[in-house]
């Protein structure tokens, strides 16, 4: 019996250092991340920290930018898993939410994904346009709420993130 305890605490440890391992790499990796990307005029990006920034035109708030934990090696091959963990996090429950995801090669390689949030208890569905794309190593989220933002608007602003 007092082997198998040992042996629970000693795996423990071990699955608590691999998880703080994780959460420390992904920490030094957004230190060196910052948000300087050549937006059109029209548009400022403001209330900047290490994982995402707002992009406000005028004074009305349209998207942000956030710095994601998805694979940045290759985002055509993103995980369904992993992508709808992530699109959790913008409906979370009771909210929920549908999405069309496709890979684009224009003038770079992105991630396209049309998401519609529901919200059961204002009955009311929001639709956004996210674009996930690679710069330095990171994989970025471009997301833009699309009533506020047109199609061409959205294609400017997603070319001046290359």
């Amino acid at each position: 019996m007092r082997k198998f305890g040992v042996f629970f605490t000693l795996l423990l440890v071990l699955i608590l250092t691999i998880g703080c391992q994780n959460y420390v790499d992904y920490q030094e990796k957004t230190e060196k991340v910052n948000f300087e990307f050549n937006i059109p005029n029209a548009y400022t990006i403001s209330e900047i920290d290490d994982y995402a920034c707002e992009i406000y035109k005028g004074t009305v708030k349209i998207g942000g930018i956030v710095l994601t934990s998805l694979n940045d090696g290759k985002i055509s091959d993103i995980d369904k898993t992993e992508l709808r963990r992530y699109l959790d996090l913008f409906a979370p429950s009771p909210l929920s939410y549908e999405y069309v995801a496709m890979y684009c090669a224009d003038d770079f390689d992105y991630v396209s994904i049309a998401l519609e949030v529901w919200d059961p208890e204002l009955q009311v569905a929001r639709d956004y346009h996210h674009y996930l794309f690679e710069k330095a190593g990171c994989c970025y989220d471009l997301w833009l709420m699309d009533k506020l933002v047109d199609a061409d608007e959205q294609n400017a602003l997603l070319k001046s993130m290359r």
